[in-house]
């Protein structure tokens, strides 16, 4: 089964005396054309300094690694829809770049406009908020000092049908005792991004259920992979559901 989850989080990003926040990291967005979407993103200095800041806009695309890596690229389609329908606005004026004293929190709307003639289609990108002392030409934000984003996933639709499996799934062959991990792979076969909900059922020899495993929420973008760890799993490089029970016995 397959649902629409929003993550809720607090990021923030530190370089020397430069330190931002941005709330929600992640935007998703559905929407059939012609619409204008709307949705607000705060940002505020967590420093004792003013900071100027530069917002760029970056496209990227699923890696081809599993596990939901991503690669920024220069994606044409990408960046056309980005320079073409996506503005920043800071109250009714769009916004290229802000300027925060120190502490202040500033709410802005992310407008995304999507023409009666869209095709349906996928674009990810993020929102880059960076000093204006970084640069991002030779990496990604992700290892840019001084940057922050919010990664938006906008679905022009109709998205066609959901399409998706369980690669693979697999557990130790033997164990002598808990927890125990389980290797959850989830394809996304769809043209658009989907956003998982599921949980792990384990029953003992008698059928009966002895464990029952909330399987977090992720994002899968159009035609990738992803591993699925459990909610309590925070590990992302090792994202494995595990079945805390100590005492095994039998299959």
């Amino acid at each position: 089964m397959f649902a629409t989850c929003y993550l809720l989080l607090i990021g923030t990003a530190h370089a020397q005396s430069f330190s931002l926040g941005v709330y929600p990291p992640i935007i998703q967005v559905q929407a059939k054309p012609p619409a204008i979407i709307k949705s607000s993103l705060s940002v505020q200095n967590l420093s004792d300094e003013s900071a100027n800041i530069d917002i760029i806009l970056k496209p990227f695309r699923p890696s081809e690694k599993q596990n939901g890596e991503t690669n920024d690229v220069e994606d044409a389609q990408t960046s056309s829809f980005l320079s073409r329908d996506v503005k920043i606005f800071d109250g009714n004026k769009a916004v290229k770049s802000l300027s925060l004293n120190p502490k202040e929190q500033k709410k802005l709307t992310v407008n995304i406009t999507i023409p009666d003639n869209e095709n349906a289609s996928d674009y990810y990108f993020s929102i880059i908020f960076i000093s204006n002392n970084s640069s991002i030409s030779t990496a990604s934000f992700s290892e840019s000092s001084g940057g922050i984003a919010t990664n938006v996933l906008v679905s022009v639709g109709p998205t066609g049908p959901t399409i998706g499996k369980i690669a693979s799934f697999s557990a130790p062959s033997y164990v002598t005792k808990g927890p125990v991990p389980f290797t959850i792979n989830v394809e996304n076969d769809s043209k658009h991004y989907i956003t998982t909900d599921g949980n792990l059922v384990i029953k003992n020899i008698f059928g009966q259920i002895v464990g029952d495993i909330d399987l977090l929420p992720v994002n899968i973008l159009n035609e990738s992979s992803r591993f699925i760890p459990d909610k309590d799993n925070s590990d992302l490089n090792n994202p494995k559901a595990y079945f805390k029970e100590n005492f095994l016995l039998g299959i």
